[in-house]
């Protein structure tokens, strides 16, 4: 019987033929999943840098806000220096510096210049509040009013400077 031995060895040739193809089948299969993972992989870290540079532009964002404030209220004391308001200022400079504490502590993209700058302007808050509180402990307001709002003037234009610093890092990449 020829023809059982042919279809043996048709069934034994298709079943080698069946097993190279499972292990190509296998090998290609394998290939293209390593592909996926690494695909995966570099989709993940784009990812997590897009969220961290959006998480990045939304502090600088607060920062801009946070800083646009404090400006706002540092011109607020030269009109209450203007306006003779002594009792209400001692109240003012408080939140004043705890705002600009707040902006040095929060923000660590800051450069150590603008840390440095925060400080200084905090500590000339700190000393003009000393001034004002002497004079209201003497009755009497401080002697030169427009050197104290100079200084105040001097310190909103560093705060500006700051400002504009972190509004041009916003959407700048890192």
């Amino acid at each position: 019987m020829p023809w059982l031995k042919w279809i043996a060895d048709a069934v034994h040739a298709f079943a080698d033929y069946a097993s190279t193809l499972g292990i190509v089948v296998s090998i290609v299969g394998f290939a293209i999943t390593i592909v996926n993972v690494v695909r995966s992989k570099n989709a993940a870290q784009k990812v997590a840098t897009a969220i961290s540079e959006v998480r990045q532009s939304l502090t600088l964002q607060v920062a801009v806000s946070d800083l646009s404030r404090i400006i706002s209220d540092v011109d607020d004391l030269k009109t209450f220096h203007r306006s003779g308001a002594w009792n209400a200022l001692p109240s003012r400079y408080d939140p004043v510096r705890r705002q600009l504490l707040a902006v040095k502590t929060n923000y660590p993209n800051l450069s150590k210049s603008q840390h440095s700058t925060i400080q200084g302007i905090i500590r000339q808050f700190a000393s003009i509040g000393q001034v004002v509180e002497e004079a209201l402990a003497s009755n009497k307001a401080p002697d030169d009013i427009a050197s104290l709002n100079n200084i105040v003037t001097e310190q909103g234009d560093k705060l500006n400077v700051i400002l504009v610093a972190v509004q041009r890092n916003i959407g700048a990449k890192s």
